[in-house]
C-alpha cells in the first residue's frame, strides 16, 4: 500500500466488513488516524455483527492490533 501512496487502490471485501477492518488498521497505522475515526469507518457494518461483539473473534483481533499499533500491546 505505501508504495501506492499516490495512486487510487480497490480495496474489496463483499461485505465491506474485511475492507474496513483491515484499511481501519493500516490508517491508524500509516495515516495517523484515531481509533475514533477507525471506528467511525467500521460502524456501520460492523455494529450488528456478533463476531464483532465483546468477546468476538474479530473483536479481538482488531483490538489486538490497534494495541499493537498504539505501542500498547
Amino acid at each position: 500500500m505505501a508504495s501506492l501512496r499516490d495512486k487510487k487502490v480497490l480495496v474489496h471485501c463483499v461485505m465491506n466488513l474485511r475492507a474496513t477492518a483491515f484499511y481501519s488498521l493500516f490508517a491508524m497505522k500509516h495515516r495517523g488516524w484515531s481509533v475514533d475515526a477507525a471506528d467511525a469507518l467500521m460502524s456501520p457494518f460492523w455494529r450488528d455483527r456478533p463476531e464483532y461483539q465483546n468477546g468476538g473473534v474479530w473483536r479481538v483481533f482488531v483490538e489486538s492490533q490497534r494495541a499493537k499499533i498504539l505501542g500498547n500491546g
